[in-house]
């Protein structure tokens, strides 16, 4: 997970430049003014916490159902064998995982990211963040919002997220589509003989 930490301020800036695209001329612009404006450097790292939970929690889910949802797949006589189906029905429940699992710490990591420590901002009031922490604007939304807030945008967040994943190892469908349509059938074989 550090690469969710390092990458953290370039994060912060796509999150700020798409709120506000106005504001900043470019990313490197974006990073100083929110630099010299909110707190020096370490400014750069709000969210980072939330990245690197959701990056866990993430990366677990995902690993973990593709590996068991592939299994019960390529045990399963319900679809034909010998196309893909195991690396295909693995990597949608993977994916599905994957957000499910990200979402409440991506809307966490989201919020603070836009919430600002200037005071010409909205969202803070003398100076002060608009939330003390991860925890505190998890239980600020969820007790404004509900627990629902904690998976909003995640049909966005998996419509972005499975293209990626079949196109590419080590799920890549087409790899594995084109390896089972090169191996013999069972029936193939038995009329050789």
């Amino acid at each position: 997970m550090p690469q969710a930490v390092l990458c953290n301020p370039f994060d912060l800036v796509k999150a700020r430049m798409a709120a506000a695209p106005r504001e900043h001329r470019n990313s490197l612009a974006a990073l100083t003014s929110i630099a010299r404006s909110e707190g020096g450097a370490g400014s750069l790292w709000r969210g980072a916490p939330a990245t690197t939970i959701r990056a866990a929690l993430g990366s677990g889910a995902q690993l973990a159902t593709y590996d068991q949802a592939k299994r019960l797949v390529a045990r399963s006589t319900l679809l034909p064998s010998g196309v893909g189906w195991p690396v295909l029905v693995a990597t949608c429940a993977s994916a599905v995982a994957y957000v499910t699992a990200a979402a409440p710490a991506d809307v966490v990591r989201t919020r603070l990211m836009l919430s600002r420590a200037d005071a010409r901002t909205r969202g803070a009031e003398n100076g002060v963040p608009q939330y003390a922490g991860a925890l505190d604007c998890l239980r600020r939304s969820v007790q404004d919002e509900g627990v629902g807030v904690l998976f909003r945008g995640c049909g966005a967040s998996l419509a972005r997220l499975l293209p990626v994943l079949v196109s590419r190892p080590p799920y890549s469908l087409p790899a594995a589509w084109r390896a089972a349509s090169a191996a013999p059938r069972v029936d193939d074989a038995a009329r050789v003989r």
